[in-house]
Protein backbone atom coordinates (compact mmCIF):
# COMPACT_ATOMS: atom_id res chain seq x y z
CA UNK A 1 0.00 0.00 0.00
CA UNK A 2 1.48 3.12 -1.17
CA UNK A 3 1.64 5.98 1.11
CA UNK A 4 -0.20 9.03 0.29
CA UNK A 5 1.53 12.39 0.95
CA UNK A 6 0.02 14.78 2.88
CA UNK A 7 -0.54 18.76 1.70
CA UNK A 8 1.77 19.53 4.65
CA UNK A 9 4.03 16.68 3.73
CA UNK A 10 3.92 18.48 0.14
CA UNK A 11 4.52 22.00 1.00
CA UNK A 12 8.17 20.58 2.70
CA UNK A 13 9.44 18.70 -0.36
CA UNK A 14 9.25 21.98 -2.46
CA UNK A 15 12.65 24.60 -2.13
CA UNK A 16 12.81 27.64 0.48
CA UNK A 17 10.76 30.39 -0.39
CA UNK A 18 13.55 32.66 -0.93
CA UNK A 19 15.17 30.44 -3.12
CA UNK A 20 12.44 30.48 -5.13
CA UNK A 21 11.87 34.17 -6.13
CA UNK A 22 15.48 34.56 -6.68
CA UNK A 23 15.06 31.96 -9.55
CA UNK A 24 11.85 34.22 -10.65
CA UNK A 25 13.69 37.56 -10.73
CA UNK A 26 16.81 36.33 -12.67
CA UNK A 27 14.64 35.04 -15.17
CA UNK A 28 12.67 38.50 -15.79
CA UNK A 29 15.87 40.04 -15.94
CA UNK A 30 17.12 37.64 -18.29
CA UNK A 31 14.12 38.01 -20.49
CA UNK A 32 14.31 42.23 -20.23
CA UNK A 33 18.08 42.13 -21.10
CA UNK A 34 17.54 39.68 -23.85
CA UNK A 35 14.68 41.58 -25.52
CA UNK A 36 16.38 44.57 -25.05
CA UNK A 37 19.25 43.35 -26.86
CA UNK A 38 17.32 42.02 -29.67
CA UNK A 39 15.39 45.87 -29.93
CA UNK A 40 18.65 46.94 -30.17
CA UNK A 41 20.06 45.06 -32.75
CA UNK A 42 17.07 45.51 -35.13
CA UNK A 43 17.06 48.45 -35.10
CA UNK A 44 20.76 49.42 -35.94
CA UNK A 45 20.68 46.75 -38.30
CA UNK A 46 17.66 48.07 -40.29
CA UNK A 47 19.19 51.99 -40.12
CA UNK A 48 22.30 50.75 -41.40
CA UNK A 49 20.15 48.76 -44.34
CA UNK A 50 18.01 51.92 -45.40
CA UNK A 51 20.33 54.54 -46.61
CA UNK A 52 19.46 57.84 -48.20
CA UNK A 53 15.75 58.32 -49.07
CA UNK A 54 14.58 59.05 -52.68
CA UNK A 55 13.01 61.90 -53.83
CA UNK A 56 9.62 61.06 -56.51
CA UNK A 57 1.29 111.31 -128.35
CA UNK A 58 -1.19 114.18 -129.95
CA UNK A 59 -1.10 115.30 -133.64
CA UNK A 60 0.07 118.66 -133.82
CA UNK A 61 -2.18 121.56 -135.07
CA UNK A 62 -1.95 123.57 -138.02
CA UNK A 63 -0.61 126.55 -138.31
CA UNK A 64 -3.18 128.98 -137.82
CA UNK A 65 -4.13 131.19 -140.97
CA UNK A 66 -3.69 134.16 -140.82
CA UNK A 67 -7.31 137.05 -140.88
CA UNK A 68 -7.28 139.25 -143.73
CA UNK A 69 -6.85 142.61 -141.75
CA UNK A 70 -10.08 144.89 -143.35
CA UNK A 71 -9.25 148.50 -144.24
CA UNK A 72 -10.91 151.53 -145.52
CA UNK A 73 -8.04 153.07 -146.49
CA UNK A 74 -8.15 155.62 -149.57
CA UNK A 75 -4.78 155.23 -150.02
CA UNK A 76 -4.43 154.45 -154.23
CA UNK A 77 -2.18 151.32 -155.12
CA UNK A 78 1.07 151.93 -156.98
CA UNK A 79 1.47 148.61 -158.41
CA UNK A 80 0.85 148.16 -162.03
CA UNK A 81 0.32 145.35 -164.21
CA UNK A 82 1.39 145.30 -167.44
CA UNK A 83 -2.13 145.56 -168.63
CA UNK A 84 -2.11 148.49 -166.69
CA UNK A 85 0.52 150.10 -167.97
CA UNK A 86 -1.82 151.51 -170.66
CA UNK A 87 -4.34 152.47 -168.00
CA UNK A 88 -3.87 156.67 -167.48
CA UNK A 89 -5.54 156.46 -163.47
CA UNK A 90 -4.89 153.77 -161.20
CA UNK A 91 -6.22 155.61 -157.94
CA UNK A 92 -9.57 154.08 -157.13
CA UNK A 93 -9.13 150.92 -155.55
CA UNK A 94 -8.87 149.88 -151.51
CA UNK A 95 -8.01 146.22 -150.90
CA UNK A 96 -8.43 143.79 -148.12
CA UNK A 97 -5.83 143.04 -147.13
CA UNK A 98 -4.20 146.45 -148.06
CA UNK A 99 -2.28 146.84 -151.71
CA UNK A 100 1.27 145.15 -151.61
CA UNK A 101 0.59 143.33 -148.33
CA UNK A 102 0.91 139.11 -148.50
CA UNK A 103 -1.76 136.95 -148.96
CA UNK A 104 -1.58 132.69 -148.63
CA UNK A 105 -2.46 129.95 -151.38
CA UNK A 106 -6.44 129.79 -151.08
CA UNK A 107 -7.30 132.87 -149.13
CA UNK A 108 -9.93 135.14 -150.19
CA UNK A 109 -9.16 138.88 -151.17
CA UNK A 110 -11.77 141.91 -151.53
CA UNK A 111 -11.28 145.05 -153.17
CA UNK A 112 -13.35 148.41 -153.07
CA UNK A 113 -13.95 150.14 -156.84
CA UNK A 114 -14.80 153.71 -156.19
CA UNK A 115 -14.95 156.19 -158.99
CA UNK A 116 -17.07 159.10 -160.39
CA UNK A 117 -18.19 156.80 -162.65
CA UNK A 118 -19.63 153.24 -162.34
CA UNK A 119 -17.52 150.31 -163.51
CA UNK A 120 -16.90 148.98 -166.98
CA UNK A 121 -18.36 145.33 -167.18
CA UNK A 122 -16.32 145.09 -170.32
CA UNK A 123 -17.84 147.51 -173.18
CA UNK A 124 -16.87 149.89 -175.24
CA UNK A 125 -15.45 153.00 -173.27
CA UNK A 126 -16.29 156.64 -173.98
CA UNK A 127 -13.61 157.06 -176.31
CA UNK A 128 -14.12 154.22 -177.90
CA UNK A 129 -11.95 152.24 -175.81
CA UNK A 130 -13.32 148.11 -174.99
CA UNK A 131 -12.52 147.38 -171.52
CA UNK A 132 -11.81 143.76 -169.94
CA UNK A 133 -14.33 142.95 -167.57
CA UNK A 134 -13.23 142.90 -163.96
CA UNK A 135 -10.07 140.58 -164.16
CA UNK A 136 -8.18 138.46 -161.38
CA UNK A 137 -4.32 138.57 -162.43
CA UNK A 138 -1.73 136.04 -162.23
CA UNK A 139 1.94 137.51 -162.23
CA UNK A 140 0.19 140.72 -164.15
CA UNK A 141 -1.40 137.85 -166.56
CA UNK A 142 -5.09 137.73 -166.62
CA UNK A 143 -5.98 134.23 -165.00
CA UNK A 144 -9.39 133.20 -166.58
CA UNK A 145 -9.71 130.77 -164.10
CA UNK A 146 -10.38 132.69 -161.32
CA UNK A 147 -13.47 134.67 -161.38
CA UNK A 148 -13.72 137.98 -160.14
CA UNK A 149 -17.57 139.05 -158.50
CA UNK A 150 -18.85 142.35 -158.26
CA UNK A 151 -21.14 143.45 -155.84
CA UNK A 152 -23.28 145.62 -156.59
CA UNK A 153 -23.80 149.18 -156.23
CA UNK A 154 -23.89 151.64 -153.27
CA UNK A 155 -23.21 155.30 -152.92
CA UNK A 156 -21.03 157.17 -150.93
CA UNK A 157 -20.57 156.75 -147.05
CA UNK A 158 -22.83 154.04 -147.39
CA UNK A 159 -21.66 150.56 -146.26
CA UNK A 160 -21.45 147.12 -147.93
CA UNK A 161 -19.38 143.96 -147.76
CA UNK A 162 -17.06 145.47 -144.87
CA UNK A 163 -16.07 148.69 -146.93
CA UNK A 164 -17.69 151.86 -147.05
CA UNK A 165 -18.45 154.14 -149.86
CA UNK A 166 -15.86 156.70 -151.31
CA UNK A 167 -16.95 158.45 -154.25
CA UNK A 168 -20.06 158.45 -156.36
CA UNK A 169 -19.99 155.11 -157.54
CA UNK A 170 -18.73 152.10 -155.12
CA UNK A 171 -18.39 148.26 -155.74
CA UNK A 172 -17.08 145.26 -153.71
CA UNK A 173 -14.46 142.95 -155.67
CA UNK A 174 -13.85 139.28 -154.80
CA UNK A 175 -11.80 136.33 -155.87
CA UNK A 176 -10.15 133.65 -154.08
CA UNK A 177 -6.07 132.82 -154.71
CA UNK A 178 -5.18 129.63 -156.53
CA UNK A 179 -4.47 126.94 -154.10
CA UNK A 180 -1.24 126.60 -156.13
CA UNK A 181 -0.60 130.30 -156.69
CA UNK A 182 3.05 131.81 -156.21
CA UNK A 183 4.43 135.31 -157.09
CA UNK A 184 2.03 137.99 -157.02
CA UNK A 185 -1.64 137.61 -157.82
CA UNK A 186 -3.82 140.86 -158.37
CA UNK A 187 -7.02 142.45 -159.82
CA UNK A 188 -7.78 144.90 -162.51
CA UNK A 189 -10.91 147.03 -163.51
CA UNK A 190 -11.68 149.95 -165.67
CA UNK A 191 -14.46 152.68 -164.65
CA UNK A 192 -17.14 153.60 -167.19
CA UNK A 193 -16.35 156.89 -169.21
CA UNK A 194 -12.90 156.06 -170.10
CA UNK A 195 -12.38 159.75 -171.23
CA UNK A 196 -8.34 158.80 -170.96
CA UNK A 197 -6.28 157.70 -174.31
CA UNK A 198 -5.27 153.76 -172.79
CA UNK A 199 -8.54 154.11 -170.52
CA UNK A 200 -9.23 154.75 -166.68
CA UNK A 201 -8.69 151.65 -164.55
CA UNK A 202 -7.34 150.58 -161.15
CA UNK A 203 -4.93 147.71 -160.26
CA UNK A 204 -4.23 146.34 -157.43
CA UNK A 205 -1.59 143.07 -156.35
CA UNK A 206 -0.82 141.39 -152.99
CA UNK A 207 2.76 139.10 -152.74
CA UNK A 208 1.73 135.22 -152.28
CA UNK A 209 3.01 133.58 -149.60
CA UNK A 210 5.34 130.72 -149.97
CA UNK A 211 3.56 127.64 -149.79
CA UNK A 212 5.01 125.17 -147.36
CA UNK A 213 6.12 121.35 -148.62
CA UNK A 214 3.44 119.31 -147.63
CA UNK A 215 4.04 117.43 -144.27
CA UNK A 216 4.86 114.17 -144.81
CA UNK A 217 2.35 111.32 -144.91
CA UNK A 218 1.42 110.48 -141.17
CA UNK A 219 0.03 106.90 -139.67
CA UNK A 220 -2.97 106.53 -137.10
CA UNK A 221 -4.30 104.01 -134.74
CA UNK A 222 -7.51 104.19 -132.51
CA UNK A 223 -9.52 101.85 -130.58
CA UNK A 224 -12.69 101.15 -129.06
CA UNK A 225 -15.16 98.94 -127.34
CA UNK A 226 -18.62 98.00 -129.40
CA UNK A 227 -21.48 96.00 -128.58
CA UNK A 228 -21.86 92.64 -130.12
CA UNK A 229 -25.48 91.38 -131.06
CA UNK A 230 -26.29 87.96 -131.61
CA UNK A 231 -22.64 86.94 -132.33
CA UNK A 232 -22.49 89.46 -134.79
CA UNK A 233 -20.48 92.99 -134.77
CA UNK A 234 -22.00 96.21 -134.55
CA UNK A 235 -21.27 99.94 -134.34
CA UNK A 236 -22.87 100.38 -131.23
CA UNK A 237 -19.91 101.67 -128.47
CA UNK A 238 -20.75 100.76 -124.85
CA UNK A 239 -19.12 103.32 -122.00
CA UNK A 240 -16.34 102.39 -119.25
CA UNK A 241 -14.05 99.62 -119.88
CA UNK A 242 -10.81 100.19 -120.28
CA UNK A 243 -8.00 100.10 -123.70
CA UNK A 244 -4.20 99.99 -123.02
CA UNK A 245 -1.22 100.12 -126.00
CA UNK A 246 2.09 99.67 -124.17
CA UNK A 247 4.17 97.85 -126.52
CA UNK A 248 4.34 100.37 -129.90
CA UNK A 249 6.79 102.14 -131.26
CA UNK A 250 4.76 105.14 -129.37
CA UNK A 251 3.18 106.07 -126.04
CA UNK A 252 -0.59 105.99 -125.85
CA UNK A 253 -2.70 107.50 -123.55
CA UNK A 254 -5.00 104.53 -122.26
CA UNK A 255 -8.75 105.36 -121.74
CA UNK A 256 -11.85 104.10 -123.75
CA UNK A 257 -12.32 104.88 -126.57
CA UNK A 258 -8.47 105.69 -128.03
CA UNK A 259 -8.87 108.74 -130.43
CA UNK A 260 -7.35 108.27 -133.50
CA UNK A 261 -3.65 109.34 -132.92
CA UNK A 262 -0.80 109.99 -134.66
CA UNK A 263 1.98 107.92 -134.71
CA UNK A 264 5.42 106.81 -135.74
CA UNK A 265 4.83 103.44 -137.89
CA UNK A 266 5.05 99.99 -136.44
CA UNK A 267 3.32 97.10 -134.58
CA UNK A 268 0.74 98.17 -131.96
CA UNK A 269 -1.41 95.68 -129.54
CA UNK A 270 -4.56 96.51 -127.55
CA UNK A 271 -5.48 94.70 -124.59
CA UNK A 272 -8.78 95.58 -123.55
CA UNK A 273 -10.96 95.32 -120.16
CA UNK A 274 -14.84 95.19 -120.12
CA UNK A 275 -17.10 97.53 -118.94
CA UNK A 276 -19.18 96.53 -115.54
CA UNK A 277 -22.07 94.23 -116.39
CA UNK A 278 -20.14 93.09 -119.80
CA UNK A 279 -18.00 90.59 -120.79
CA UNK A 280 -15.36 90.70 -124.19
CA UNK A 281 -16.27 87.95 -126.72
CA UNK A 282 -14.54 87.52 -130.27
CA UNK A 283 -17.76 87.97 -132.16
CA UNK A 284 -16.23 86.34 -134.92
CA UNK A 285 -12.66 88.02 -134.34
CA UNK A 286 -9.29 85.99 -133.77
CA UNK A 287 -8.99 87.29 -130.10
CA UNK A 288 -11.15 88.72 -127.54
CA UNK A 289 -8.59 91.20 -125.57
CA UNK A 290 -5.75 91.15 -127.14
CA UNK A 291 -5.54 92.68 -130.54
CA UNK A 292 -2.33 93.70 -132.25
CA UNK A 293 -2.13 95.62 -136.16
CA UNK A 294 0.91 97.15 -138.07
CA UNK A 295 0.65 100.44 -139.15
CA UNK A 296 2.75 101.47 -142.02
CA UNK A 297 3.49 105.50 -143.83
CA UNK A 298 -0.16 107.07 -144.05
CA UNK A 299 -2.29 104.41 -142.99
CA UNK A 300 -5.09 105.01 -140.87
CA UNK A 301 -6.05 101.85 -138.71
CA UNK A 302 -8.98 101.40 -135.60
CA UNK A 303 -8.60 98.28 -133.54
CA UNK A 304 -12.74 97.43 -132.27
CA UNK A 305 -13.30 95.30 -129.46
CA UNK A 306 -16.84 94.01 -128.78
CA UNK A 307 -18.44 92.87 -125.29
CA UNK A 308 -21.77 91.52 -124.48
CA UNK A 309 -24.00 92.03 -121.67
CA UNK A 310 -23.42 89.69 -118.83
CA UNK A 311 -26.59 88.13 -117.06
CA UNK A 312 -27.17 89.59 -113.60
CA UNK A 313 -27.60 86.72 -110.96
CA UNK A 314 -27.77 86.82 -107.04
CA UNK A 315 -24.66 84.55 -105.63
CA UNK A 316 -24.88 83.68 -101.84
CA UNK A 317 -21.75 82.90 -100.10
CA UNK A 318 -22.06 81.39 -96.10
CA UNK A 319 -19.49 81.91 -93.25
CA UNK A 320 -19.97 79.61 -89.96
CA UNK A 321 -17.27 80.27 -87.14
CA UNK A 322 -17.98 78.71 -83.12
CA UNK A 323 -17.13 80.99 -80.56
CA UNK A 324 -14.28 78.34 -79.15
CA UNK A 325 -11.60 76.16 -80.70
CA UNK A 326 -12.76 73.20 -78.29
CA UNK A 327 -14.80 72.61 -75.10
CA UNK A 328 -15.73 70.57 -72.64
CA UNK A 329 -19.29 69.56 -70.61
CA UNK A 330 -21.00 72.65 -69.34
CA UNK A 331 -19.18 75.06 -71.79
CA UNK A 332 -21.03 77.73 -73.61
CA UNK A 333 -20.22 77.42 -77.62
CA UNK A 334 -21.64 80.22 -79.93
CA UNK A 335 -22.10 79.48 -83.71
CA UNK A 336 -22.30 82.81 -86.01
CA UNK A 337 -23.45 83.08 -89.52
CA UNK A 338 -22.82 85.86 -92.15
CA UNK A 339 -24.38 85.98 -94.98
CA UNK A 340 -23.09 87.59 -98.30
CA UNK A 341 -24.27 88.04 -101.97
CA UNK A 342 -21.22 87.79 -103.86
CA UNK A 343 -22.82 87.84 -107.46
CA UNK A 344 -23.85 89.97 -110.01
CA UNK A 345 -27.16 90.55 -108.73
CA UNK A 346 -29.77 91.71 -106.20
CA UNK A 347 -31.48 88.68 -104.78
CA UNK A 348 -35.12 88.52 -106.21
CA UNK A 349 -36.82 85.91 -103.69
CA UNK A 350 -36.52 84.52 -100.43
CA UNK A 351 -33.78 84.30 -98.31
CA UNK A 352 -33.16 81.33 -96.00
CA UNK A 353 -30.42 79.62 -93.46
CA UNK A 354 -31.02 76.34 -92.08
CA UNK A 355 -28.80 74.93 -89.17
CA UNK A 356 -29.57 71.22 -87.74
CA UNK A 357 -27.30 71.62 -83.98
CA UNK A 358 -25.63 68.59 -83.07
CA UNK A 359 -27.33 66.20 -80.48
CA UNK A 360 -25.54 66.86 -77.15
CA UNK A 361 -25.75 70.63 -77.41
CA UNK A 362 -28.71 72.59 -75.95
CA UNK A 363 -29.73 75.76 -77.89
CA UNK A 364 -30.16 78.42 -75.33
CA UNK A 365 -31.11 81.19 -77.65
CA UNK A 366 -31.05 82.07 -82.00
CA UNK A 367 -30.78 85.91 -82.88
CA UNK A 368 -29.68 88.07 -85.91
CA UNK A 369 -31.08 91.53 -86.78
CA UNK A 370 -33.44 91.54 -89.87
CA UNK A 371 -33.68 87.77 -89.68
CA UNK A 372 -36.62 85.73 -88.31
CA UNK A 373 -35.35 82.66 -86.85
CA UNK A 374 -37.50 79.33 -85.04
CA UNK A 375 -35.35 76.71 -83.44
CA UNK A 376 -37.42 73.29 -83.36
CA UNK A 377 -35.62 70.92 -81.29
CA UNK A 378 -32.56 70.93 -82.75
CA UNK A 379 -33.19 72.72 -86.28
CA UNK A 380 -33.22 76.27 -86.59
CA UNK A 381 -34.63 77.75 -89.56
CA UNK A 382 -34.49 81.57 -90.52
CA UNK A 383 -35.72 83.97 -93.02
CA UNK A 384 -34.40 87.42 -94.17
CA UNK A 385 -36.82 90.16 -93.58
CA UNK A 386 -33.85 92.79 -94.46
CA UNK A 387 -35.55 92.97 -98.54
CA UNK A 388 -33.64 92.49 -101.15
CA UNK A 389 -29.59 91.59 -100.31
CA UNK A 390 -27.55 93.59 -103.32
CA UNK A 391 -24.49 92.49 -104.88
CA UNK A 392 -20.88 92.86 -102.54
CA UNK A 393 -23.73 93.63 -99.15
CA UNK A 394 -23.23 91.16 -96.22
CA UNK A 395 -26.03 91.67 -93.96
CA UNK A 396 -26.30 90.71 -90.40
CA UNK A 397 -24.90 87.64 -88.59
CA UNK A 398 -27.00 84.74 -87.18
CA UNK A 399 -26.04 83.95 -83.26
CA UNK A 400 -26.90 80.55 -82.25
CA UNK A 401 -25.87 79.75 -78.26
CA UNK A 402 -25.37 76.42 -76.79
CA UNK A 403 -24.60 75.06 -73.64
CA UNK A 404 -22.17 71.11 -74.04
CA UNK A 405 -24.15 68.85 -72.18
CA UNK A 406 -22.69 65.51 -71.00
CA UNK A 407 -24.20 63.34 -73.74
CA UNK A 408 -21.34 65.09 -76.26
CA UNK A 409 -19.75 63.27 -78.73
CA UNK A 410 -15.98 63.58 -79.10
CA UNK A 411 -16.74 65.93 -81.92
CA UNK A 412 -19.35 68.49 -82.36
CA UNK A 413 -19.78 68.80 -86.54
CA UNK A 414 -22.39 71.88 -87.57
CA UNK A 415 -23.51 73.03 -90.91
CA UNK A 416 -25.34 76.00 -91.85
CA UNK A 417 -27.06 75.90 -95.24
CA UNK A 418 -28.27 79.19 -96.92
CA UNK A 419 -30.30 79.27 -100.61
CA UNK A 420 -32.40 81.52 -102.64
CA UNK A 421 -33.96 81.27 -105.86
CA UNK A 422 -31.44 81.93 -109.09
CA UNK A 423 -28.47 81.26 -107.15
CA UNK A 424 -25.58 80.52 -109.71
CA UNK A 425 -23.35 78.65 -107.10
CA UNK A 426 -23.89 76.29 -105.04
CA UNK A 427 -21.00 75.00 -103.99
CA UNK A 428 -20.68 78.01 -101.43
CA UNK A 429 -23.55 77.63 -99.97
CA UNK A 430 -22.61 75.70 -97.12
CA UNK A 431 -20.53 76.18 -93.87
CA UNK A 432 -19.47 73.10 -92.12
CA UNK A 433 -16.98 73.95 -88.42
CA UNK A 434 -15.62 70.98 -86.33
CA UNK A 435 -15.22 71.39 -82.27
CA UNK A 436 -13.61 68.84 -80.39
CA UNK A 437 -15.03 67.95 -76.91
CA UNK A 438 -12.48 67.62 -74.01
CA UNK A 439 -13.19 64.98 -71.24
CA UNK A 440 -12.39 65.50 -67.54
CA UNK A 441 -11.26 61.77 -66.27
CA UNK A 442 -11.46 60.72 -62.85
CA UNK A 443 -7.83 60.84 -60.20
CA UNK A 444 -6.61 57.08 -60.22
CA UNK A 445 -4.48 55.84 -56.75
CA UNK A 446 -1.73 53.75 -57.63
CA UNK A 447 -0.58 51.56 -54.77
CA UNK A 448 3.48 51.25 -54.64
CA UNK A 449 4.47 47.62 -52.75
CA UNK A 450 6.21 47.82 -49.58
CA UNK A 451 9.59 46.16 -50.31
CA UNK A 452 11.74 44.33 -47.23
CA UNK A 453 14.93 45.59 -47.10
CA UNK A 454 17.26 42.94 -46.60
CA UNK A 455 19.77 42.75 -43.45
CA UNK A 456 23.30 44.12 -44.10
CA UNK A 457 24.55 44.39 -40.17
CA UNK A 458 28.12 43.83 -39.98
CA UNK A 459 29.61 40.22 -38.22
CA UNK A 460 29.46 41.98 -34.64
CA UNK A 461 25.56 42.54 -35.27
CA UNK A 462 25.43 38.64 -35.60
CA UNK A 463 26.89 38.25 -32.21
CA UNK A 464 24.36 40.34 -30.84
CA UNK A 465 21.61 38.63 -32.26
CA UNK A 466 22.75 35.40 -30.89
CA UNK A 467 23.46 36.22 -27.52
CA UNK A 468 20.17 37.91 -27.47
CA UNK A 469 18.72 34.68 -28.14
CA UNK A 470 20.89 32.71 -25.48
CA UNK A 471 19.65 34.72 -23.24
CA UNK A 472 16.03 35.02 -23.86
CA UNK A 473 16.14 31.12 -23.78
CA UNK A 474 18.01 30.98 -20.16
CA UNK A 475 15.34 33.55 -18.70
CA UNK A 476 12.62 31.75 -20.06
CA UNK A 477 14.14 28.68 -18.53
CA UNK A 478 14.45 30.31 -15.36
CA UNK A 479 10.66 31.46 -15.08
CA UNK A 480 9.26 28.06 -15.81
CA UNK A 481 11.69 26.37 -12.94
CA UNK A 482 10.65 29.13 -10.11
CA UNK A 483 7.07 28.66 -11.18
CA UNK A 484 6.79 24.52 -11.42
CA UNK A 485 6.08 22.24 -8.50
CA UNK A 486 8.22 19.55 -7.27
CA UNK A 487 6.38 16.60 -5.51
CA UNK A 488 8.76 14.62 -3.53
CA UNK A 489 7.05 11.64 -1.86
CA UNK A 490 7.38 12.22 2.06
CA UNK A 491 6.30 9.45 4.63
CA UNK A 492 3.74 10.45 7.00
CA UNK A 493 5.29 10.04 10.53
Amino acid sequence: MTPELSDEAVARTGPPGSSRRWVLRAGTVGLFVGGAIALGVGTAAMASAAGPHPKPAAKAPAPAKASPTKSTSTNATTTVSSLGATCSENSFFSGQPAAGSTVNAGDPVSVLYFDESEINAGGVGKNGVTALKPTFLLNGAPDPSVTVSVGPSFSKNAASGGFTGLDKYNHVLTARVPSNASGTVGIIAYDGDQNKTGGDCGVISWTVKATPPPPPPTQDVAADILVCSNGSPTSSPVAGGLISETSGPTSITAGQPIPSTSVASGTYTFHAEAPNDYVLVACGQSSANNKSVNVTSGSSKTVHFYVQAVAKAPDLAIIKVASLPKVKVGNSLTYRLAVTNVGTGPTTGTVTVSDDVPDGLAITSVSGTNWSCTPTGQHVGCTYTGGVIQPGETVNTIKIATTVLTTAPTVLVNTGVVSTPGDTNPSNDRSTVTTPVTRVLGVKVVKTPVKVLPFTGSKHTGLLVELALLMLTLGLGLVIAGTSRRKTPVLAG
